[in-house]
């Protein structure tokens, strides 16, 4: 933990940061207009005018990663964080306390991490002091004494499978607005929520199924109404009465993700896309300039965010993002090592007696990359493995001549990368008598989903040693990087029935076993680290369905592959956003987009692409440029086309020269 520094440069902070409950006006008495917090990585500062600024990170951790300052009632300031609990300070105070209580911990087993899990949205209740919510994704908890203690709140099994990505609290009886990544709008109390996103635009995604936007913020307003900004489209709604229809009161030009939302004197105030906007009732939104100056000069190089405490005008404290807190950081090493690279991909048999063809393709489109199978989707090892558990159960089929192959894809210069199919895995299923097995709750067995999937256990710390042993060799055999597939829970079949029989912690997320299991492997494999996820996995946040939480893979990841296949979105997803022709690259452009939203800049995205003619009523050389071009307007660092065949013939067609 930090030490305690002196408070004497800090003193103008005893009177500007309060809020609502304290003796002192923070417009009036901060010169300047405003009390200013900036977040960066690794501590906050503060500054009375926005221009100098002093340390204010007693009692934070030297590494942390500040996500957004809250203001509360009684002079009370909550910092959440990424991986480091939930933290509060109050007036007269000289150090942040962490309040979080130990079921904000990460459920951890493979690795030695011992953070905690990502505060995902956090409110007080302006009209109860010390009553706070806080989020840590898929659970919510509730305290009444500012954080000394905590109790869970009643959530549905099914609600869990959602993200919470905002809250809001008003009232003595704790009226609550919970927002998620893609099922809308709740409202309730602390004795439960119920879905209130009448009006709200949502996504059809086939016949049963529709996403909402992400709501990045939430708010009550005056009188009855509630406010609520959307994420990734720049929309503001607001709600009359509790249980009408939302409506779209205003638009923020180019997008933007929505921060913070607040009201003050009928006016509202939004945050989003680094500045601060005024919306007044029939008028388009207009930037705050006095603010927005504030903002500008305070958020110099490395800061992910701005409080501002208290303004003039009657401006409400409000918190303004930046940057992504990951953006902040320089790419790792490896991330730079996986960056731009256009690869095809090539089972092992494609590979062993077509080399030299693939290898004239990739010359020929200008490709500098391939992706090779070297543990398929059985778990058949396809390199001279010495492993004693992939021995024993069979796994070695023939291998390649690793050796020879290296040398001639090396030796014109092209990266090569292993992929390796992780929880799905027909050797380790059958053997040990099944004990890896995924179990069947009915019958007490081994458990199946779609014909010929074989799903092992991904909370085995058995399974993941042995894919990580096995990862660590083929690195050693001169791969440049290894591509971790099917890293997953299932998500087909009676998936109801699945017996999880390894599971250690039953409150772990299915998205920290992955996290877990990528930590681990990141820490003893020394080339890159790729991760398949499904395309659809980079528009929303759904961590706790099949495990595939984006930002938690992008942050113990170098690079992550969305199979972003047009042909592979649901049957009505996007249809009447595009002409045919130009759905494709409509959705592999909006996929990257999407991602690099969620991931941050710390992390490769590199898609995968479509070269197979399924659903594909355009197929042609232009299906295929569609996509590459929409890849990188889309800001992915590459892609990689897949045949499952190695037919690049069409790829070849397109991009050939």
């Amino acid at each position: 933990m930090r030490h305690i520094i002196s408070m004497a440069p800090l003193c103008f902070l005893a009177f500007s940061l309060c809020f609502p409950g304290c003796t002192c006006n923070p417009a009036e008495s901060a010169p300047g207009g405003a009390a200013v917090l900036r977040l960066s990585r690794g501590g906050v500062s503060a500054s009375h005018n926005g221009n100098s600024f002093s340390d204010f990170s007693s009692g934070l951790p030297d590494d942390v990663i500040p996500l957004k300052v809250h203001a509360g009632p009684e002079g009370y300031l909550y910092l959440t964080t990424w991986e480091s609990g939930l933290f509060r300070r109050c007036h007269g105070e000289s150090s942040w306390r962490n309040i979080s209580p130990k079921d904000f911990r990460a459920r951890t087993v493979q690795s030695a991490y011992k953070g905690y899990r990502k505060i995902s949205a956090f409110a007080a209740n302006p009209d109860s002091p010390g009553t706070i919510a806080a989020a840590t994704k898929h659970d919510l908890y509730l305290s009444s004494d500012a954080g000394l203690t905590w109790k869970a709140f009643p959530l549905s099994g099914d609600f869990k499978k959602n993200q919470i990505t905002s809250l809001a609290l008003r009232g003595k009886l704790g009226e609550m607005l919970a927002g998620t990544s893609y099922a809308g709008i709740f409202r309730g109390t602390g004795r439960g929520l119920a879905a209130d996103s009448s009006g709200l635009p949502s996504e059809a995604y086939s016949d049963t199924l529709r996403f909402f936007d992400e709501i990045g913020a939430t708010a009550f307003g005056a009188s009855k109404r509630a406010f609520l900004g959307m994420s990734v489209s720049g929309e503001i709604f607001s709600q009359e009465k509790k249980g009408g229809p939302w409506r779209k009161i205003a638009f923020i030009p180019g997008r933007p993700a929505v921060d913070d939302i607040a009201e003050s004197m009928d006016t509202l105030y939004v945050s989003a896309g680094g500045k601060i906007y005024v919306v007044e009732k029939g008028a388009s939104p207009r930037p705050h300039a006095r603010l927005n100056g504030i903002v500008s000069s305070s958020a110099i190089r490395g800061a992910t965010g701005i409080f501002i405490a208290g303004s003039m005008e009657g401006a409400p404290p409000l918190f303004v993002s930046t940057a992504n807190p990951f953006d902040a950081a320089p790419a790792s090493s490896r991330a730079s090592i996986a960056s731009g690279k256009k690869a095809l991909y090539a089972n092992a048999a494609k590979a062993g007696r077509s080399i030299d063809a693939l290898i004239t393709t990739m010359e020929k489109c200008g490709f500098n990359a391939i992706v090779i199978d070297m543990k398929d989707d059985f778990g058949g090892l396809y390199f001279p493995s010495k492993n004693a558990t992939a021995k024993a159960i069979g796994a070695c089929r023939r291998p390649l001549d690793i050796a020879a192959l290296m040398a001639k894809l090396h030796g014109k210069k092209f990266y090569v990368i292993a992929r390796m199919v992780v929880f799905k895995d027909k050797y380790l299923y059958r053997a040990f008598n099944g004990n890896f097995a995924v179990g069947n709750r009915a019958t007490g067995g081994p458990w199946m989903g779609s014909p010929g999937e074989y799903w092992v256990d991904p909370h085995s710390e058995f399974v993941q040693n042995y894919n990580i042993e096995l990862a660590t060799e083929a690195a050693s055999l001169g791969f440049d990087e290894i591509q971790f597939d099917y890293i997953r829970f299932p998500s087909d079949g009676p998936i109801g029935l699945c017996n999880y029989r390894h599971r250690k912690d039953a409150g772990a997320y299915k998205s920290e076993v992955i996290a877990d299991f990528l930590r681990a492997a990141r820490s003893r494999v020394p080339v890159p680290i790729s991760v398949d996820v499904y395309g659809i996995t980079g528009w929303y946040r759904f961590g706790n369905r099949i495990g595939q939480d984006f930002e938690a893979i992008a942050a113990n990841a170098d690079a992550i592959c969305p199979m972003v296949y047009p042909s592979h979105f649901g049957s009505r997803f996007y249809r009447n956003r595009a002409a045919r022709e130009y759905l494709p690259g409509l959705l592999v452009r909006e996929s990257c987009e999407r991602a690099r939203f969620l991931a941050g800049s710390g992390a490769v995205i590199r898609p995968y692409l479509q070269a197979f003619n399924l659903l594909s009523p355009t197929w042609g050389p232009g299906y295929i440029t569609g996509q590459a071009n929409a890849a990188f307007e889309g800001k992915a660092d590459g892609y990689t086309f897949w045949n499952a065949g190695g037919d690049y013939s069409m790829v070849l067609r397109a991009l050939g020269r």
